[in-house]
């Protein structure tokens, strides 16, 4: 199997088993409370809906491991620093020159700050990364290496 197709079957597999992990532990709670409506749940002093214990405890295995190894790593470090200087770049060329964003946003455009650069940054929070480099491309004339093959 392509290890593209493994990934996603594992991630979609992990998904699963951590949903119906939450069901079968919330129900159960449910009738070890003896919970039948609202005020139950708010006089239960406790939290109802959850992970098991062996289940929330895989979870934080896994949260580690995923910090260590895949959040943390070198690569993704990297990637993340190229990202914020594409999206740096990009905000400063539309705040310095409005019209580079697109019409509708340009008509929508405050004068006062901070309301223009909060526009400026709701736009740059709606593009996803193949925009972004293409319109970095598009204004710079280039897209930053490590990123280009987004």
């Amino acid at each position: 199997m392509p290890e593209a197709r493994l990934q996603s079957e594992f991630v979609r597999d992990q998904i699963g088993l951590m949903v119906n992990d939450v069901i079968a532990s919330t129900r159960a709670r449910i009738d070890a409370l003896g919970i039948g409506d609202i005020e139950d749940v708010r006089a239960a002093g406790q939290m109802i809906a959850g992970f098991s214990d062996a289940m929330a405890e895989q979870e934080r295995a896994l949260k580690r491991f995923m910090y260590d190894r895949v959040y943390h790593h070198p690569r993704q470090l990297e990637a993340a620093d190229l990202a914020r200087q594409v999206i740096g770049a990009l905000f400063s060329a539309y705040h310095d020159d409005p019209n580079l964003l697109p019409e509708d946003w340009r008509q929508r455009l405050p004068v006062a700050e901070p309301e223009k650069s909060r526009h400026i940054a709701d736009f740059l929070a709606g593009m996803t990364d193949r925009f972004a480099l293409s319109q970095h491309r598009q204004i710079f004339g280039f897209a930053p290496e490590g990123l280009s093959h987004v």
